[in-house]
């Protein structure tokens, strides 16, 4: 494909509403990408797991996956972001989990050239994870937050750390096998340190996005292609 044929690129901020330290990412997508595109990009660049319903609003319109010909349905997956003729620092919104909407804004920051070594969706910057899957909106999440990082939660982590810790060096002493009582211990233990295991490994990593946004738009080209 000519640099002439192929599509220029939007670059976009998005940003979570709501949240404190700002959750943002800065994507380069094709223009000929559909909306219902944008949606899987966003899902991958923010971390969320894509379990909810979602809609983009643009141009006082909302663009959802409703019923096939209802009044709802925005026609996602035909309408191309190029076709909404966006201009640069323009402003739309994507919405996830309306039982406690995640709303994100998108700005259009600009106008790319197309990139013939790179045509699939690309992050190009961003900071901070994006809040646990489970927490239902910005009231929620802080909710979360604060019963996990209050001064009796963090003690009750500290508490659970020793266990642990003094269960490995007393195994690496006498070599002998977990007692039930260890067991027990270990198993209250775990449940306290999960949910902090699962925010420590939820950061962002702007590598794995990338990785996992080239192989999923290389698989959609092969299979195009057939």
């Amino acid at each position: 494909m000519s640099a002439d044929a192929a599509p220029e690129r939007y670059q976009f901020k998005i940003v979570l509403r709501h949240v404190s330290p700002m959750v943002w990412r800065r994507v380069v997508v094709p223009s000929a990408l559909t909306l219902a595109d944008l949606h899987e990009v966003i899902q991958v660049a923010m971390g969320w797991e894509d379990e909810h319903l979602h809609r983009f609003h643009v141009h006082g319109r909302d663009h959802a996956l409703g019923r096939p010909g209802s009044p709802e349905d925005g026609e996602p997956h035909t309408t191309r972001l190029m076709d909404l003729r966006l201009r640069a620092g323009e402003r739309f919104l994507y919405e996830y989990n309306f039982h406690g909407p995640w709303v994100h804004d998108l700005r259009l920051q600009a106008k790319l050239p197309p990139d013939l070594k790179r045509p699939w969706p690309v992050c190009t910057a961003g900071q901070q994870s994006c809040p646990p899957e489970h927490c239902c909106g910005p009231a929620h999440y802080r909710e979360w937050l604060d019963g996990h990082f209050s001064f009796d939660a963090l003690m009750e982590l500290d508490d659970a750390q020793n266990v642990v810790v003094a269960i490995i060096r007393r195994k690496l002493e006498d070599d002998q096998p977990l007692t039930e009582d260890e067991y027990d211990q270990l198993e209250d233990a775990t449940e306290v340190l999960r949910p902090y295991v699962e925010l420590s490994s939820a950061r962002f990593d702007r590598r794995a996005v990338n990785r996992e946004l080239e192989t999923r738009w290389r698989a959609r080209c092969s299979s195009d292609s057939k």
